[in-house]
């Protein structure tokens, strides 16, 4: 049976947790912190090779001061909140690991048509992918290049996994190859961090579709 996960979550290390208290024990992987900045509390930092663990402790410092106030969204409900909380948790850790100014990252996170569910079909994250390719485009040595990059691969990922549930073979296969392509250039945009993420994320069996293969078939 397949297993459909909100996208904006950690992904793949809570799926086998049975009780709150499991979630101490187990590690995360880093690259879902850049989507649910909260994560960043229960990732493997002994994992890190000693020279990552001043870029981690920059980021995760980060990701603590632009924590939003419990109360900045008191008065907002429904869809609009979720929205203006995923716009910020995207800001938070996009400027967290790059270092840029929030402003860009801000930019960034409302230039995103994200989705308020995906409902495990391709549509809501190709699109996403496809947004956050051209903010890329436009602004082709944006300071966020990594980050955005890392969002790309995933997002692409995700559909690929989707899209072959919904039998359509040969493009899943294409979005594969476009999440890897995304996922070698974060690797050689110069930050250590984002490249750690990188290589979790191709290492990674799932990302959004527990029941898709690790690989579609015929991905290089």
């Amino acid at each position: 049976m397949q297993r459909f996960v909100e996208p904006t979550i950690l992904l793949s290390c809570i799926i086998s947790l049975v009780s709150a208290s499991d979630l101490e024990e187990t590690p995360c992987p880093l690259y879902a912190t850049l989507f649910a900045p909260h994560l960043a509390a229960v990732s493997a930092r002994e994992a890190l090779s000693d020279s990552l663990h001043p870029q981690f402790d920059r980021y995760t410092a980060a990701l603590e001061a632009l924590e939003l106030p419990s109360d900045a969204l008191e008065d907002v409900e429904g869809p609009l909140r979720w929205l203006l909380e995923k716009r910020h948790a995207l800001t938070r850790s996009v400027a967290a690991l790059t270092g840029a100014e929030v402003s860009e990252a801000a930019s960034f996170a409302e230039s995103c048509l994200l989705c308020y569910e995906w409902e495990g079909m391709s549509d809501c994250p190709l699109e996403e992918a496809r947004c956050a390719e051209e903010f890329l485009k436009a602004r082709p040595y944006s300071p966020l290049g990594a980050a955005v990059l890392l969002f790309v691969a995933h997002r692409y990922r995700s559909a690929s996994e989707c899209l072959l549930a919904e039998g359509q073979e040969d493009d899943s296969i294409l979005a594969r190859q476009r999440a890897d392509a995304a996922l070698m250039q974060a690797m050689r945009a110069g930050n250590p961090l984002a490249s750690y993420m990188a290589d979790e994320l191709a290492r990674a069996p799932w990302v959004y579709l527990r029941s898709a293969p690790s690989e579609p078939r015929d991905s290089p």
